[in-house]
């Protein structure tokens, strides 16, 4: 019982590894399943990415600082609402 156990949690760790190839969150979730240090209280993930010449979205500093504001109100749950 406790090998099969062993062999569907590696299978699960896979499965959540291979979803990370599209989307980050799963990663983190199996670094936090994977490794004890990921599992502490406040411990982050950080994940930046870097555009490439050609690809990805370029902004200015003006339309960039209007985001960062965006997102804290949306973060202190005051949604998207446009300010006069």
């Amino acid at each position: 019982m406790e090998a099969a156990r062993e062999t569907a949690r590696q299978a699960a760790l896979e499965g959540i590894r291979t979803a990370g190839e599209k989307d980050w969150r799963a990663l983190n979730e199996w670094l936090k399943l994977t490794f004890p240090e990921y599992r502490q209280a406040g411990a982050k993930v950080e994940v930046n990415t870097n555009a490439q010449a050609g690809v990805g979205i370029v902004c200015t500093e003006e339309q960039c600082m209007r985001l960062i504001a965006l997102r804290e109100r949306i973060r202190a749950g005051r949604g998207g609402e446009q300010q006069s």
